[in-house]
């Protein structure tokens, strides 16, 4: 299914997109947030010659993690909103020196970064 049919519920929410819509919407990014950061937390080991290279090179280029979590807005959301919140995301991105994944590594039907992309410019909607 590719969009949204314009008689959708979410379709016709667009012009009446009110603050609870979107504070609920906000709360879903932040679980999302939080439970990708425990697992990339859970199965990081902080002693694997990888990562601690990886930490030096980051330290040794003066890169920093910012001061606030840029959260991803995974929610579904009416796709205007939608397509202004990845954009204002990516350019926070762009900010830091960061950008969007070009490897998301298991980026397949079943989620990931491209989807997740893909989902809020509007050329694909879960079924």
């Amino acid at each position: 299914m590719r969009g949204l049919p314009p008689d959708s519920a979410l379709a016709r929410q667009e012009g009446a997109w009110s603050l609870l819509e979107e504070n609920t919407a906000q709360l879903v990014d932040v679980v999302s947030h939080l439970a990708e950061t425990a697992w990339a937390d859970r199965v990081t080991d902080p002693d694997d010659p990888d990562v601690r290279a990886a930490r030096q090179q980051a330290r040794a280029a003066g890169r920093r993690p910012p001061r606030h979590a840029p959260v991803v807005p995974v929610a579904l959301r009416p796709a205007a909103v939608g397509e202004q919140l990845l954009r204002a995301y990516t350019e926070r991105l762009a900010g830091f020196g960061a950008t969007a994944p070009q490897d998301p590594g298991h980026d397949d039907d079943d989620g990931g970064f491209n989807a997740l992309a893909a989902m809020f410019t509007g050329r694909l909607r879960p079924q």
